[in-house]
């Protein structure tokens, strides 16, 4: 039976008996999750290390518990989402799907086609409630890792970071139309990739990618490569959640152990 999650802003404390570093939100959702003395809680850090803890008491001042050992690290492919940002809760569902998949970080994509256009100072708000959506899903899901949610980010910024990445998944929806592209399967393109490479798979917002954008993406180099999700047409949330299970299955989650 697993045991209710919650995420700490530091590691575990040393002592036989601490007060864990939970943020006050995250406290207070253990207040309200009405966790007594005496049961066993999940304490996450960064990086994935989770302590089993039995708590000691609950109040206003914090959360006491006795660590009682460490639980087993989570490894999961070190795969980026690159979503353009969808309308209403489209994005939302995407960022809560792919994070219960697995997903490490999720760069939402202020692409060309966007619907959905944000001020500068309306990017840091929309950036903290998909945080919130991941911190959810992430408790939802027993993950011990809670994925990286950046704030919307712009062309250019994203092509400077996926320039380091070991493979860069561009699923393109007017792949097949364009014989210069050769689009390949998703497992074609990750062959030669494992569980502890950088991979980033770019999603499109309604409106898909333009050629623009993927001809920005392609001239990063070699290892950017163009693929076919298929013949039907899908929605960006079920898009960029089927993507991202097929690459966490070929690059070794998901139950696929032969990676």
């Amino acid at each position: 039976m697993s045991i209710p999650r919650f995420f700490m802003e530091s590691n575990m404390p040393q002592g036989d008996v601490v007060t864990l570093p939970f943020s006050d939100k995250e406290a207070h959702h253990i207040v309200v999750r009405r966790i007594e003395p005496g049961e066993h809680i999940a304490a996450c850090a960064a990086g994935g290390n989770c302590w089993e803890v039995e708590v000691v008491s609950v109040s206003n001042e914090g959360i006491v518990g006795r660590p009682l050992g460490k639980m087993p690290v989570e490894h999961l492919p070190n795969l980026t989402l690159v979503q353009g940002i969808s309308k209403g809760d489209r994005m939302g569902q995407t960022i809560r799907q792919t994070t219960e998949l697995g997903i490490q970080r999720i760069i939402p994509f202020l692409s060309e086609r966007t619907v959905v256009r944000l001020a500068v100072d309306e990017r840091g708000r929309k950036g903290s409630r998909w945080r919130r959506i991941a911190l959810s899903a992430a408790k939802q899901s027993g993950r011990s890792i809670l994925p990286i949610v950046d704030d919307p980010t712009p062309l250019d910024d994203i092509c400077r970071e996926l320039v380091d990445f070991d493979r860069v998944v561009i699923a393109w929806e007017e792949a097949d139309k364009d014989p210069d592209n050769n689009p390949l399967s998703v497992s074609d393109a990750l062959a030669d990739m494992g569980k502890d490479n950088r991979v980033a798979l770019i999603i499109g917002p309604e409106g898909g990618l333009s050629v623009n954008e993927v001809e920005a993406f392609k001239a990063l180099g070699e290892h950017v490569k163009v693929v076919t999700l298929g013949d039907l047409i899908l929605r960006t949330e079920t898009a960029g959640t089927v993507a991202t299970a097929l690459c966490m299955y070929e690059l070794g989650g998901l139950g696929n152990h032969a990676k």
